[in-house]
């Protein structure tokens, strides 16, 4: 996927509300469970790093690739212009 095209996805979850706009609480790290990644939706296999962030309001955790990590925090710092 193009680097556009991720950025892309990503304000969409965000615009869409399947991804919060909000600072996490905690950020826990660890093998991968074989369970979907909430930005990429693919399966975080037991041989890649798993993040799981936390929230201050009790909001269910999200489990991310490390990667998809890093595109979701780079959109709450450097929101597009397009942003509500």
């Amino acid at each position: 996927m193009a680097k556009e095209e991720e950025r892309t996805n990503v304000r969409q979850l965000l615009d869409l509300a399947r991804l919060p706009r909000k600072e996490p609480k905690t950020l826990w790290g660890g093998q991968g469970e074989g369970l979907p990644c909430a930005l990429c939706g693919q399966l975080i296999e037991s041989s890649q790093p798993q993040l799981d962030v936390e929230f201050e309001d009790g909001q269910p955790a999200l489990r991310l690739h490390v990667g998809c990590y890093d595109r979701w925090r780079l959109n709450l710092i450097e929101p597009h212009s397009g942003s509500r």
